[in-house]
């Protein structure tokens, strides 16, 4: 009974850690810039021209509140397997060196992009699309509030990609946090709705193949196309790279 009430405690923990740390501050910090404070002065840079309705804000915390009591459960069990030493997490950056130190969140960004693309595209079949991805869809203007709006199904999908990396592949802590961290800051920009990158990002040789806000923004808006979450190789090799993308991002850009 005892060890239930603690795996409880812990749960709990967990879960008020991530809704506060993970979800409350950084995506109201997020809306606080974008959709109060600099609302009209940044008005030019909206990629869709309106802002979405308090509804459907509502809608978008409901869900990713949802979400989060799901991911602690996640969570909760990846943090007994790293403590029984399941995973493959190290803790001395000597043991594998600096350069994979280094390198492993950047393997972390590409191995999530294939699974997030391939995931994503299973869950926009006909027969799949309601069960796992609806929820998500019903912001077609979406706020950095629909970060975690997703189904149950989705939701388990979604952040599988956690323990799979950490079960495939050795990472120290630090190098994890990072990968965790830039997730964190592409996923909730993604879900702005403004464009705030320079005119060249999507016509140089090195940031076009990286995804700015108006790609995943015109995923919610033209629903199948635009797939990829860091980046567009998926896109453009599967041929699902929207056709308007570059003119879209130009058009903000000059306005």
């Amino acid at each position: 009974m005892d060890e239930v009430i603690q795996i409880l405690k812990l749960f709990g923990v967990i879960f008020f850690i991530l809704l506060i740390g993970y979800y409350l501050i950084p995506v109201g910090i997020m809306y606080y810039i974008f959709f109060v404070k600099n609302r009209e002065k940044w008005k030019h840079k909206r990629i869709q021209n309106s802002f979405p309705k308090k509804s459907s804000i509502l809608h978008e915390i409901k869900w990713s509140v949802i979400s989060l009591f799901i991911f602690s459960l996640y969570t909760l069990v990846l943090y007994k397997s790293i403590l029984n030493g399941d995973t493959k997490m190290y803790y001395n950056i000597n043991e594998y060196g600096i350069l994979y130190f280094v390198l492993s969140p950047i393997i972390a960004l590409f191995i999530h992009d294939t699974f997030f693309y391939w995931t994503h595209r299973f869950m926009h079949l006909k027969g799949v699309f309601k069960y796992f991805h609806l929820v998500h869809h019903k912001s077609h203007n979406p706020s950095p509030w629909a970060v975690y709006s997703f189904q149950p199904l989705e939701t388990v999908f979604q952040f599988a990609i956690f323990p799979l990396l950490l079960f495939l592949l050795p990472y120290h802590p630090i190098a994890f946090g990072a990968f965790i961290l830039y997730n964190l800051i592409v996923n909730t920009g993604g879900h702005c709705g403004f464009e705030f990158l320079p005119k060249y990002f999507t016509r140089h040789w090195f940031f076009k193949w990286q995804n700015p806000v108006t790609h995943h923004d015109m995923h919610h808006s033209k629903f199948n196309c635009n797939f990829g979450l860091y980046f567009n190789i998926w896109d453009r090799i599967m041929g699902t790279l929207h056709k308007d993308y570059l003119n879209k991002f130009d058009e903000i850009k000059h306005k």
